[in-house]
């Protein structure tokens, strides 16, 4: 019979996976697009481009990269245990946020979807930045990009967004709580992520317009 202990880490590995950073910027887009109300206007085919742009940017073309990369790395690992390990994919992964966020933005595309983008560019471009010295949460900046993108649309664009930062709120400890569990973070590295992430994508959502 598993020990309590091997099914908590079991359950942390499935948290960090099905919540892992690169699935959260197109995650926030969607919520944007389709769980606000500031976009009720848009056409739908409209909607589902810059999602899938979005998509393309920050999943699709990161995750292939890294792929391909692990193939000709022998010393690479990819669950990342290291920080050394993170330095391509994170590098990889501001470089293609900059051309989405700079695609989306020449198309036209203004107001909080384009800030949102240039608020996770931040974020990964500090997070690159800071990782040659010390592993920062990426998972933990992620939710707090998220967190802080719902705050700014309820108390400051005023659309009901209130259920979904609930939602991110439980989510942010459950994240937290699994990074723990695994050993991957000190509570200061989660925290800080945390921090870093919320206020990156606060500040470019808010006074950036």
């Amino acid at each position: 019979m598993r020990s309590l202990s091997s099914i908590a880490k079991t359950i942390a590995n499935i948290n960090s996976v099905v919540f892992h950073p690169v699935w959260m910027v197109a995650a926030s887009i969607a919520i944007l697009l389709f769980g606000t109300g500031s976009f009720v206007l848009m056409p739908l085919r409209a909607k589902f481009f810059i999602l899938t742009a979005t998509a393309v940017g920050t999943i699709l073309l990161p995750l292939g990269l890294v792929s391909l990369y692990s193939l000709f790395s022998n010393s690479w690992n990819i669950e990342m245990p290291d920080r050394n390990d993170r330095v391509f994919p994170l590098i990889t992964s501001a470089i293609l946020y900059f051309y989405t966020w700079h695609y989306l933005s020449k198309l036209g595309l203004t107001g909080v979807i384009p800030n949102f983008l240039f608020g996770a560019l931040l974020t990964i471009s500090l997070v690159s930045i800071i990782n040659f010295k010390w592993k920062i949460s990426l998972h933990m900046s992620a939710i707090g990009g998220l967190i802080a993108m719902l705050f700014t649309m309820i108390f400051f664009y005023q659309y009901y967004s209130i259920v979904f930062l609930c939602i991110s709120l439980l989510l942010a400890g459950l994240i937290g709580t699994s990074r723990l569990i695994l050993d991957e973070h000190t509570p200061f590295q989660l925290y800080s992520g945390f921090v870093l992430g919320f206020i990156s994508v606060f500040t470019s959502m808010f006074y950036i317009q």
